[in-house]
């Protein structure tokens, strides 16, 4: 996955200290799965996929926070 590329080059490899950026690359990883491949994509009148707008609403947001506290208090 390129999740794990991503957070290779965010974390410097220092696996075992705690990186908070990390929580969001994942949440970003698995909104865009659900999105693109699952929960998200929903059938259109001429059978196209179109992704649910929530969730892509929610994945382009995710590029504006470092921590997924951030994106908390802005939704409070």
């Amino acid at each position: 996955y390129n999740v794990y590329r991503e957070m290779a080059k965010q974390t410097g490899r220092q696996w075992q200290d705690y990186h908070p950026q990390t929580n969001v690359l994942w949440l970003k990883h698995l909104v865009d799965y659900l999105v693109c491949d699952k929960l998200g994509a929903k059938q259109g009148a001429r059978g196209k996929k179109k992704p649910d707008a929530q969730l892509a609403g929610l994945l382009t947001r995710l590029d504006r926070y470092s921590t997924i506290k951030q994106l908390m208090k802005e939704d409070e």
